[in-house]
């Protein structure tokens, strides 16, 4: 198996840091139901709401990430 060009290699690894800055922007995006149920709590549910979700998708990155890494390893 080739490995890839250097370049390549940096292309990749910026693609890598700048997919969860972009991805920011799509932090409160949802339906209008859970809009409403979140927004009739009180404000310390409403935090803990916004800390589930990020636990959430770090979560998910990490696996998703460390899967990555295993598949791209050389055998």
């Amino acid at each position: 198996m080739m490995t890839p060009r250097p370049h390549i290699r940096h292309l990749l690894l910026l693609f890598a840091i700048l997919v969860p800055l972009i991805a920011l922007e799509a932090h409160a995006q949802g339906c209008a139901q859970c809009l409403d149920s979140t927004r009739a709590t009180p404000p310390a549910v409403q935090a803990a709401y916004r800390h589930a979700i990020l636990l959430l998708v770090s979560a998910a990155s990490l696996l998703f990430v460390i899967g990555f890494v295993l598949f791209r390893r050389n055998p």
